[in-house]
């Protein structure tokens, strides 16, 4: 049941940035491809509604870490 609430986030969001927003095909599948890295990089990651900035953080520092590019990291949050 999570995973069918989670799905329809996602493809609201998804519908939201290219209908309203008029994203490219590019961006869209760039942010596909982010979102289903960070739900990958924890499999204790809480439902998408009850993400927190810490949880983005995290990730984003745990990137960094990594030794990604900080262009590359920001890529990860759309900026």
């Amino acid at each position: 049941r999570t995973r069918t609430r989670a799905d329809r986030y996602t493809t609201e969001f998804f519908r939201c940035l290219e209908v309203e927003r008029g994203v490219s095909p590019r961006t869209l599948l760039n942010y596909r491809h982010a979102l289903a890295k960070l739900r990958a990089s924890d499999e204790n990651l809480p439902g998408w509604m009850d993400l927190k900035a810490d949880h983005f953080r995290r990730y984003l520092m745990k990137l960094a870490a990594e030794g990604l590019a900080k262009p590359t990291v920001r890529l990860q949050i759309g900026r």
